[in-house]
């Protein structure tokens, strides 16, 4: 049973989306912390909250705005990088490994949905 937990966790922890996952899920206990803390400083009567941003509300959302679209600049470069990362490495095999690792990768999808599509009853 431990090296099956083991063997489980290790998978787990390699896997692509586990750490943005536990990202996403830490930044949206953040997120409430720190309303619960703005709405406790408001109540309270602080002039805290107006310190952290003074602008109106148009202000708020012409900065959101630029914060996403340098954010989305980001990740289409790192994506372009990797891309071409990958395009490289390629090159680097023959044709024939590059169509036994494609075709490796069109039956782990298949696998995936597939799997994931029938009842664990009948797997």
């Amino acid at each position: 049973m431990r090296v099956r937990l083991l063997n489980l966790w290790e998978n787990t922890r390699s896997s692509l989306w586990f750490v943005p996952s536990l990202l996403v899920l830490a930044a949206a206990l953040l997120s409430a912390l720190l309303i619960s803390v703005d709405r406790h400083l408001i109540a309270v009567g602080s002039d805290l909250p107006r310190l952290w941003f003074g602008g109106t509300a148009s202000a708020a959302q012409t900065m959101l705005a630029t914060i996403a679209g340098s954010l989305i600049m980001v990740i289409a470069i790192a994506f372009s990088l990797t891309v071409i990362a990958l395009q490289q490495a390629a090159g680097q095999f023959s044709p024939r490994v590059v169509r036994s690792e494609e075709a490796n990768v069109r039956f782990a999808v298949w696998r995936s949905t597939n799997h994931a599509s029938r009842p664990r009853c009948c797997a």
